[in-house]
């Protein structure tokens, strides 16, 4: 990584475009909200949860 420079973007992404990595991390923190949503819920109804809940949403729509 101590070698990667700004001119190695394009191909970066091409590489990660062609190997379907992004849509694959996209996948994963779908999961990973859905699983600490979840867990949330489970923890019961404390102030916190729904602001938390709304936190969730909120990074799930700006991962986008």
């Amino acid at each position: 990584l101590s070698s990667f420079k700004e001119a190695d973007w394009p191909e970066l992404m091409d590489l990660l475009h062609r190997s379907s990595s992004l849509e694959y991390a996209e996948v994963l923190v779908d999961l990973h909200l859905e699983r600490a949503g979840a867990a949330l819920q489970r923890v019961g109804a404390g102030p916190a949860v729904p602001l938390m809940l709304d936190m969730l949403r909120e990074v799930g729509e700006r991962t986008r």
